[in-house]
């Protein structure tokens, strides 16, 4: 089933599943949750460029510089709703998602709106970057890996995404990117490589994974 928009109220969102859905930034309100995300010590010692111990004055910094084009983004999804609905396209799975150069859905939340993590999604051409991070409190319960499939099959659903690079932080998390039962998402992690290392990024795509370690 393919993964579409849904709004609450003004706020668009993705559902990951019938507990938790992914949104923009909330700000100023989501300022203590990331802090919070940021400061579990099994967390900020693999974070990749976020400074640990996080404070609000990083969170300030951080929510300057991307609030804006989220906002940017998430205008452009409301005025395609609007122009949907102006030619009688009511169903969300009708409407078509426009090109985004920004993608809004970042924030992890439960239905009492609990900031439970975040997921940093970026992209140039058809090669997207993801990294993410998770409350502990969620690890071991698949909820990372189907963050990350339903980011993952959303962007190749909605945008024709044919490539993702990953980081891998610590063998632990591999688990998010090869399932149980294999890749979380199917063709598109066709070929994944579990042997890859600490700080290696994979270059995944439909013909295979390759490693590359960083300098």
């Amino acid at each position: 089933m393919p993964h579409v928009i849904e709004w609450d109220g003004d706020e668009p969102f993705i559902r990951v599943n019938d507990e938790f859905r992914l949104t923009p930034y909330r700000d100023p309100e989501d300022t203590e949750g990331m802090c919070e995300i940021s400061n579990f010590p099994d967390v900020g010692k693999w974070s990749y460029m976020r400074p640990y111990p996080y404070t609000v004055p990083d969170a300030r910094i951080w929510f300057d510089l991307t609030v804006p084009s989220q906002k940017a983004a998430v205008a452009l999804l409301k005025a395609n709703k609007e122009e949907a609905a102006d030619v009688g396209e009511v169903s969300p799975a009708s409407t078509p998602t426009p090109p985004l150069s920004v993608i809004p859905f970042i924030v992890l939340r439960d239905k009492t709106g609990k900031y439970l993590g975040d997921a940093s999604l970026t992209f140039e051409d058809d090669v997207w970057v993801i990294a993410y991070a998770l409350n502990p409190s969620l690890w071991g319960k698949g909820v990372g890996t189907q963050m990350v499939k339903t980011l993952i099959e959303w962007g190749e659903e909605s945008n024709g995404v044919k490539e993702v690079h990953a980081a891998v932080v610590s063998m632990d998390h591999l688990g998010t990117l090869w399932g149980d039962n294999g890749p979380v998402v199917g063709n598109l992690l066709y070929h994944a490589d579990r042997t890859s290392g600490i700080g290696d990024v994979l270059h995944i795509n439909k013909h295979g994974v390759q490693s590359h370690a960083l300098d």
